[in-house]
């Protein structure tokens, strides 16, 4: 405990600082289509987890978040804007099922015009800024797998629409992680499958929305180093929530690697951060509202970005209008602070060009004041915290499906 704190203590200090206060929203799962609303359907497997209400937002739902993001405004003059995370494909339900579950099949996230068109509004409008999250965030060899076979009856979670099968179920872990590694045999995938991986993921984003991603965040924030050249030659330069990297060893002992903000661990990669969490679908607003401002108010005194963890499932169904006020109780808490509004893409490129990075706003440069310690700055590429979890402790969280 003693070793993880002075590690914590060190990591801090190597942090990439700013003198400016810097506010970044970044948000995972845009584009999924994981559940619905009618979870009865699946209690017959057990207690469905929150994670089983998540499903798309309504281009309502969508407008409604735009309007509240564009009440701010930064220093800059510019709206307040929510990175979107994409999932770009979904599994073909009907497709799948008419083909006897032989195979998986894709649909684009680009199929929904309407959609399309009411994301590209928000990217238009300031608030709304699209980035690569993944393909099908689970894997597809495992839910295949499994759908061939029907084990433990996952072609029923199919037929009902639930993708992630056992998942959407209080108890399980891991059962269909993740789509750069499969965590049930703990098996890496080779580079080359990986690159034609990521870079057809890459280029249905380029399609959908105009513009290629430069920055992504792993599903599940489970990869490998093999998936860091993956996604370097697929065109990736950033690589968002790098303290919470994590995989599994051959003994389904879970490794987990914490870098600090601007690291370049992974050569050719930056290293980005997260460091509050906002999930209101399933945390006390009351309570959890102060820490999340204190934590702000430390970290912006500190020159450390502020960089907040937070998904899709909160602004649509049914946590749609709890998740817009409290973002927007939140927002409001931390407007007196005036912090510049960035995207993950902005504050890899300023940590990268010593404060100066273009807009993806209005395309002018903008010049940042750094405020690294320069004594602790050379540690920033070499620290890494690394802690493993046996399978036991695993165990004490989530039980798998076997």
């Amino acid at each position: 405990m003693l070793q993880r704190r002075i590690k914590g203590r060190m990591k801090f200090y190597a942090n990439a600082r700013f003198r400016e206060p810097l506010l970044l929203l970044e948000s995972d799962d845009w584009g999924m289509e994981r559940g619905h609303e009618n979870v009865t359907a699946i209690e017959s497997f057990g207690s469905p987890k929150e994670w089983a209400y998540d499903q798309p937002a309504t281009r309502e739902q969508l407008n409604n978040l735009y309007e509240m993001l564009g009440e701010y405004r930064d220093p800059l003059g510019n709206p307040w804007r929510m990175v979107a995370n994409f999932i770009v494909q979904n599994p073909d339900f009907e497709k799948t099922i008419q083909h006897g579950y032989q195979k998986l099949f894709f649909k684009s996230i680009g199929e929904n015009q309407s959609l399309v068109q009411t994301w590209k509004e928000g990217l238009r409008r300031g608030v709304f800024y699209p980035q690569y999250h993944g393909r099908l965030h689970y894997n597809l060899q495992v839910m295949e797998q499994d759908l061939k076979a029907n084990t433990n009856g996952a072609r029923a979670f199919f037929e009902n629409r639930f993708h992630g099968s056992f998942d959407n179920i209080d108890g399980v872990f891991i059962h269909n992680h993740s789509e750069y590694f499969n965590c049930r045999d703990s098996r890496d995938y080779s580079l080359e499958y990986l690159k034609n991986w990521i870079g057809e993921g890459l280029g249905i984003f380029r399609e959908i929305f105009g513009f290629s991603s430069e920055s992504t965040i792993a599903p599940h924030y489970i990869y490998t180093p093999v998936t860091v050249e993956a996604m370097k030659t697929c065109g990736i330069k950033y690589i968002q929530a790098a303290d919470r990297q994590s995989y599994f060893d051959d003994h389904q002992g879970q490794i987990l690697l914490n870098l600090p903000l601007g690291s370049g661990h992974y050569a050719g990669l930056t290293a980005l951060n997260r460091n509050i969490n906002f999930e209101p679908f399933r945390l006390d607003p009351a309570d959890d509202l102060e820490k999340q401002v204190e934590s702000a108010r430390w970290l912006f005194k500190n020159n450390v970005p502020v960089v907040i963890n937070t998904h899709r499932i909160n602004y649509a169904g049914k946590f749609f209008k709890h998740g817009v006020v409290q973002l927007k109780r939140l927002l409001d808490r931390l407007r007196p602070f005036r912090p510049i509004v960035m995207s993950s893409d902005e504050l890899g490129e300023a940590i990268n060009g010593k404060g100066l990075y273009r807009s993806r706003l209005t395309g002018e440069m903008i010049q940042l004041t750094p405020a690294d310690y320069r004594l602790w700055r050379p540690l920033r590429h070499r620290l890494v915290i690394r802690e493993y979890k046996t399978p036991e402790e695993l165990k004490d969280v989530e039980q798998p499906i076997t």
